[in-house]
């Protein structure tokens, strides 16, 4: 029996010092009965987001920062990448990389 993919809530980690949106973690299957702490290091200013603490099992990704009045892909600010998962201390780092 598989597991069905769910598009659940998601979760945008911002660095706690500089502000910048840097991961977009997302439930994708509730029905795991496993909690974890989620943080992301920021690629800007090399500072952290503040823990979240999520359950069930996820999907992340990295973040494109565009101009909303704009439809132009020349307009995109910034986007960044997950470039790496590192486990420690009981916490899932997410390494963001700008692309």
């Amino acid at each position: 029996m598989s597991a069905k993919l769910v598009d659940g809530p998601h979760t945008i980690l911002k660095c706690s010092s500089c502000g910048k949106r840097l991961a977009d973690i997302w439930v994708t299957r509730p029905q795991i009965n496993m909690i974890f702490k989620y943080r992301a290091r920021c690629c800007y200013c090399q500072d952290c987001s503040f823990p979240v603490e999520l359950k069930g099992g996820v999907a992340y990704a990295g973040i494109c920062e565009t101009n909303l009045t704009s439809d132009s892909v020349d307009d995109w600010r910034a986007y960044t990448t997950i470039e790496s998962v590192e486990w420690g201390n009981g916490i899932v780092d997410l390494i963001t990389k700008k692309i």
